[in-house]
């Protein structure tokens, strides 16, 4: 991470994170919104962390915008790691 503006994230410098990207996702560096950007889980490894989002909205994608999912139950759709 580069060193934030003033007030500009609750992110301490070095801390492991993931963002969710409109594009670009694969750059080496990103500008993205705050609300955008979550610490990297406890368990996550590094290489899980950079798959998550791309995982996630491609199951979005495919089970939701595409298939037209709706109205789901149990975990199917969850994006958090305390499933």
């Amino acid at each position: 991470m580069r060193p934030p503006t003033q007030g500009s994230t609750p992110w301490p410098i070095g801390t492991p994170v993931i963002a969710w990207t409109p594009s670009g996702g694969f750059a080496e560096q990103v500008v993205v919104r705050n609300d955008a950007v979550f610490a990297l889980p406890e368990p996550f490894t590094y290489a899980e962390g950079a798959a998550f989002t791309v995982a996630a909205r491609t199951a979005y994608h495919a089970l939701v915008e595409r298939g037209r999912l709706a109205g789901w139950s149990g975990n199917v759709g969850r994006t958090d790691h305390r499933s």
